[in-house]
């Protein structure tokens, strides 16, 4: 049915979703842009997406959130097919210690994973300087470009009541609390220390330095032990103030279990947009989580607590941008303060690094990335026919290494991508375009199809394509 009326769209704008409480709002949001320039959209789970896409029309543009070399088969099927790729910078390397950062730029962007991207947009002009600097020879600089990420358009104060949904008081959590959010994936794996380096030597490959990553975990560990330390003392230092810690979904739940309801006011949570509890918290703590950075686009007050830091194990920029603390005493102090009014607003230091790691500044990376698509779209799908019939063939799919793990690791790899995705709705996609199109009357009107295993399709309402 989808697939005659969608034969002579410019093209289907494709957002497979990963991590659903970072990516979900702002793929709509850009979903939305697309159909508003007579682009239908589909977006869902990965799964969802990569089952409709090839059936619902002839030109699907890819939009994926990053990579490494498991996918090269996945994007030669793509082109097989008639489509073409465009890579979104989502795990922003420009925040990333140096060391990470090379790890990262040379591990996501191999030669072989270049010939079948068309385009792709990062965060910042230094992760453009390092994509290309790593680049091979024949790489075409003008495919790289500096947009932002449009996750922080969202951050524009007409966006803030799409994230007070009532969530934290569902979960018993009284507004302007005490927001804490981990990212020690490397420290408290889900799956154990030994599958985080077995996928760090599978992902790395001959860029792997065990030393490194083994640093990694260890500091990670020290760091998670301090934090669960501090959220315990803050929440009996401020009885009346409740304490939410969301850990990141790559951890383990298990060192934080003991601490919900203990004390009372001690909230441990996975729910919910990251969004939603940022918009009503009081203050945020974290250590390098990108999180921070979104924080002080909603001029939410913001500390990094840095117990210890080891600059070439962070997201430097995340660490940099906001007001650094460096030992409990202080953090509680800061925090107090903060309850008592103080704003913490960055200084022109903490915003030179904000500007360094983040170009939409100006919330304008929607606009710039569709524009972008909008003027080279007819270019994008001839460069992936080229790429397709110079290597008309389909490798043979990368072996995943949990293929072999015993039954218990097969469980909790499970339980990470629940974390990760925990299922999609339809009413949940119509409330979320419901919700864009209140704070921003420009956006189009939409109809949303439920195409089965979490794929929802946007399409132009024909009645009104623009609210009033």
């Amino acid at each position: 049915m989808y697939a005659s009326m969608l034969r002579h769209a410019p093209a289907l704008c494709c957002f497979p979703i990963e991590s659903k409480s970072r990516e979900l709002d702002s793929r709509v949001y850009l979903g939305l842009r697309f159909v508003r320039e007579g682009c239908p959209v589909l977006v869902g789970s990965k799964g969802g997406v990569h089952k409709h896409m090839h059936a619902l029309g002839p030109r699907p543009l890819y939009f994926a959130k990053g990579l490494n070399h498991q996918s090269v088969s996945m994007l030669q099927e793509i082109h097989s097919q008639g489509g073409a790729v465009v890579n979104l910078d989502e795990e922003n390397y420009s925040a990333v210690g140096h060391d990470t950062m090379d790890y990262m730029v040379q591990g996501r962007n191999t030669e072989a994973l270049l010939r079948y991207i068309e385009l792709t947009f990062t965060w910042s002009r230094v992760v453009r300087r390092k994509i290309l600097q790593y680049a091979p020879e024949w790489y075409d600089p003008h495919d790289v470009v500096v947009t932002g990420n449009a996750r922080f358009d969202l951050r524009r104060p007409a966006f803030k009541a799409l994230y007070c949904t009532g969530l934290p008081e569902r979960l018993g959590v009284q507004p302007g609390y005490v927001l804490i959010n981990t990212a020690f994936g490397a420290g408290n794996h889900v799956l154990g220390v030994e599958h985080f380096l077995k996928k760090a030597r599978f992902n790395y490959r001959q860029l792997y330095h065990e030393p490194y990553f083994l640093a990694k975990h260890a500091y990670q560990k020290r760091l998670l032990q301090a934090f669960i330390h501090a959220a315990r003392r803050l929440a009996q230092d401020l009885p009346e103030t409740h304490v939410v810690i969301r850990p990141h979904p790559s951890e383990s739940p298990e060192p934080y279990a003991p601490l919900h309801g203990n004390p009372e006011n001690l909230h441990v949570v996975r729910r919910g947009l990251a969004q939603e509890w940022i918009a009503q918290a009081a203050v945020l703590i974290h250590h390098d989580c990108t999180t921070g950075l979104e924080a002080l686009f909603h001029e939410l007050p913001t500390i990094t607590y840095c117990p210890e830091l080891q600059m070439n194990q962070v997201k430097d920029s995340c660490v940099l941008s906001a007001h650094m603390v460096r030992s409990e005493d202080e953090l509680a102090a800061t925090v107090q303060r903060v309850l008592d009014g103080e704003r913490l607003t960055p200084d022109a230091q903490r915003l030179g690094h904000l500007r360094e790691s983040v170009d939409n500044l100006d919330y304008s990376a929607g606009e710039r990335i569709v524009d972008t698509v909008m003027q080279r779209l007819d270019t994008l799908f001839a460069r992936a026919r080229d790429a397709w019939e110079r290597s008309p063939r389909i490798d043979a799919p990368v072996p995943n290494p949990d293929q072999d793990e015993t039954e218990e690791v097969r469980k909790r790899y499970e339980q990470y991508r629940r974390n990760k995705f925990a299922g999609l709705s339809l009413q949940e996609v119509q409330d979320l375009v419901n919700g864009l199109g209140a704070a921003d009357p420009d956006l189009p009107r939409v109809r949303v199809a439920d195409l089965g295993n979490e794929g929802f399709l946007l399409t132009a309402d024909a009645a009104t394509e623009k609210r009033p």
